[in-house]
């Protein structure tokens, strides 16, 4: 049930995606990283996955709220399927 209800919630976001307009600004990407593992937090810590953060990410012309997703989408595959 579970699986099947992400599966649906991924489907609502890929949906929504295209109907939805990009806001590109500068952005701090290490601030959207920490937004990413803050949203993650409760699944990261389920699975006793550690982040390492070697370097400082770079500041990137893109839509915040997309890269973040990038993010949290990154982060939970990889401790899923680690």
């Amino acid at each position: 049930t579970k699986r099947l209800d992400l599966l649906i919630e991924s489907l609502l976001e890929y949906s929504r995606v295209g109907r939805a307009e990009f806001s590109l600004r500068a952005v701090d990407l290490n601030q959207a990283l920490r937004h990413a593992l803050e949203a993650t937090k409760t699944t990261l810590e389920e699975q006793g996955t550690e982040v390492r953060i070697p370097r400082p990410l770079p500041e990137a012309i893109c839509d915040e709220v997309r890269v973040t997703e990038v993010f949290q989408n990154l982060i939970s595959n990889a401790a899923r399927y680690n």
